[in-house]
């Protein structure tokens, strides 16, 4: 297998997600963020490593550069720059700029979290109802069962916190597994950059209605569980 070289700038965008991971899950590791980070890759320039001690150098030492300068409270000013097709290193300022970007669009995402709960809770309020048997309410809407293929325990975490209350959720990456979970499920959510092709051929086999692949990360599979909660909500 041919050795990866990453560019500088593939460089810079690996640091700062891994930087960003762990900053918003202390009880990561640096390797388990570094395996996770390479998303923001194409699939040809990733590469899983299995030993902390084997991550590049470059991550090390540009993750401790990035915390001392938090930790010190250090603002460096941030050049403008004119971009003629042709992408420049990420300088460590550059990645506190993003860094502050995802920190807005953090409290944006949180806004929109708590207007859903204010839906979701709104919806939940029946109207006062003539007194009536238990027997006689109507059954309350089921949970839509959502199994999702190819993450990693620590993103089933998330995932599991942000919809665990709106869908019955599962998870496998074992391709044995696949028939008997995918066989009832409303919706089977596969990570495709995190599966083989045989995987994939079989849960579209087990229920073909239900099979839904998803190119992308973690975000990728949050933006359609979150379509799918409006559109069910709208049923």
């Amino acid at each position: 297998m041919s050795r990866i070289v990453l560019s500088e700038n593939e460089k810079g965008l690996v640091v700062g997600k891994v930087f960003d991971l762990m900053q918003k899950n202390p009880t990561m590791t640096r390797l388990e963020a570094f395996n996770i980070a390479q998303d923001v890759l194409p699939p040809g320039r990733r590469r899983e490593i299995l030993h902390d001690s084997w991550l590049p150098d470059w991550l090390k030492r540009d993750l401790g550069i990035l915390r001392d300068r938090l930790k010190n409270k250090e603002s460096a000013p941030i050049p403008r720059k004119e971009f003629a097709g042709v992408v420049e290193k990420p300088t460590q300022s550059d990645v506190l700029l993003l860094l502050e970007m995802r920190d807005l669009l953090r409290g944006i995402k949180a806004e929109l979290a708590n207007i859903r709960e204010i839906v979701r809770i709104a919806a939940s309020v029946a109207k006062p109802a003539p007194d009536i048997s238990e027997a006689q309410q109507p059954p309350r809407k089921r949970k839509l069962k959502v199994l999702v293929l190819g993450m990693l325990p620590v993103q089933e975490e998330e995932i599991t916190k942000a919809f665990g209350d709106i869908f019955d959720l599962s998870f496998t990456k074992d391709e044995s597994r696949v028939r008997d979970m995918g066989r009832n499920a409303d919706r089977i959510v596969a990570m495709c950059s995190k599966i083989g092709h045989s995987m994939q051929e079989l849960a579209r086999s087990v229920n073909a209605e239900a099979y839904v692949p998803v190119h992308g990360g973690v975000s990728s599979i949050k933006g359609y569980l979150e379509d799918l909660w409006l559109e069910s909500a709208a049923n």
